[in-house]
């Protein structure tokens, strides 16, 4: 069993961990996100977890990632979740017009698997919308929140 807090949600039909917060570079400097200790003290479990980005282990001070993958083992029972970072659709945990202009290229066809849906979906409707594409691009800007 997994319970997520901190404004987490699971998705345990999809296996995917959704809302973690993502960063944004301000002036030179990467502000916000959310680190793996963060994300690890959100999350309760009986579990031991271990979290890859790439295939490769985590740094625990390093931000977490859209793409990444958690292992939580319990017993001899394995359970993966992808991570999905609100915003983050390029997998590298901060939000650039990179994200934005792939967040349009959905809707212009351009097929995202899951967990780039969830990070995608930052009016949270379930879908993805120009009203995603403009609410991010806000946000890059410096106006509103995710």
């Amino acid at each position: 069993d997994i319970t997520v807090t901190g404004g987490l949600t699971l998705d345990d039909d999809k296996k995917i961990i959704k809302k973690v917060p993502v960063a944004k570079i301000s002036g030179s400097d990467t502000v916000g996100g959310m680190t793996y200790t963060k994300l690890k003290n959100n999350i309760t479990t009986s579990g031991e977890i271990s979290i890859t980005s790439g295939g490769k282990a985590v740094k625990d001070s390093d931000i977490v990632k859209t793409g990444d993958i958690m292992t939580i083992t319990i017993n001899d029972k394995t359970i993966t979740y992808k991570l999905s970072v609100l915003g983050d659709l390029t997998g590298d945990g901060i939000v650039k017009i990179a994200d934005v202009s792939k967040l349009y290229s959905n809707l212009k066809g351009k097929e995202l698997t899951d967990e780039y849906i969830a990070a995608g979906d930052v009016v949270s409707d379930g879908t993805i919308k120009i009203a995603d594409v403009s609410k991010l691009y806000n946000y890059l800007k410096g106006k509103g929140s995710l």
